[in-house]
């Protein structure tokens, strides 16, 4: 217990990465090149903090943030809806810099360049812990059977996608709005915990960490965001001795696993799991990606 309290701070971090990371893996594995789920990581955050702070309830002001941002994910969606690539990542880069400067601006509502202080702490570790096992189990459920096919085949092959059924409108717009589900429930996760709500703490600096956490966890598991979250979270800390020379190293890392090891520490998993037979442990089902298969897939 002593070690828990003594890093309870980073364990917090660490889950609210997750999260995040779990709303970016969401789009990224289907194919979908969006980062607006950052962008909805301020706007939850900022909805249930102003919320919590004029006497809502914790459970309703993170209802209502996550509601906010699904209705925003659903709009962007259909605004953005013929982008692709990277012209789509570059439209939802620039909706996160747009709400960062709103954020700078808006003075009554975000409190402008000085963000939100004395936000009441009302979230446990214990609910945040809930909170990101029971997202890993709705990823986990959605990468399998005909809905991790069909993310699948949208991230292989969009065009084809409709030959074989998918609609693919409504599983972006789907997509869209799972990853602002997530990106809120992290935002209000993190304001609720921390006490504090800045426009600095989002951003393209905060994209690049949330990638850098998918890279090195590995995009193709559940387990992928949860493990990568937790080495960005630490890695500073562990680098410290570095001095100023802490964030070449880090980038050094990121670069090294992107050339040799794609899938991340999940591959390695993967691979460990291979060579004892992939018999029936944690290893084998939590690393395991779905197959698209040549017979019709529905939506």
């Amino acid at each position: 217990m002593s070690w828990f309290s003594d890093n309870e701070t980073l364990i917090q971090a660490a889950l609210t990465m997750t999260l995040l990371a779990f709303s970016l893996q969401v789009c990224l594995r289907a194919g979908i090149a969006s980062f607006a789920g950052v962008g909805l990581w301020a706007v939850g955050g900022y909805t249930a903090a102003a919320l919590v702070q004029h006497g809502w309830t914790t459970p309703l002001a993170i209802v209502v943030a996550i509601g906010l941002s699904v209705a925003i994910s659903v709009a962007l969606a259909l605004v953005l809806g013929r982008l692709h690539s990277l012209y789509l990542a570059m439209a939802t880069i620039a909706f996160v810099l747009l709400l960062q400067i709103v954020a700078r601006t808006w003075d009554g509502v975000t409190g402008g360049a000085d963000g939100l202080y004395a936000i009441p702490v009302t979230l446990t570790t214990g609910w945040l812990i809930v909170f990101v096992a029971v997202t890993a189990g709705v990823v986990w459920a959605r990468g399998r059977g005909r809905s991790g096919r069909t993310s699948e085949l949208l991230r292989v092959d969009q065009a084809l996608a409709p030959s074989l059924g998918v609609d693919v409108r409504r599983q972006r717009v789907a997509a869209f709005a799972l990853s602002g589900a997530l990106g809120a429930l992290a935002g209000a996760a993190n304001a609720l915990l921390f006490n504090a709500l800045s426009p600095d703490q989002f951003g393209f600096t905060l994209i690049v960490d949330v990638l850098m956490a998918l890279v090195i966890g590995g995009m193709t598991s559940w387990a992928g965001p949860l493990l990568g979250a937790v080495i960005v979270t630490w890695l500073p800390t562990w680098l410290s001795f570095l001095g100023n020379a802490r964030p070449m190293v880090q980038g050094a890392i990121v670069v090294l696993m992107v050339v040799y090891l794609p899938d991340g520490l999940v591959g390695i998993v993967r691979a460990a799991a291979r060579r004892v037979g992939g018999g029936g442990g944690w290893p084998a089902w939590a690393a395991r990606r779905p197959r698209v298969r040549a017979s019709r897939v529905r939506s």
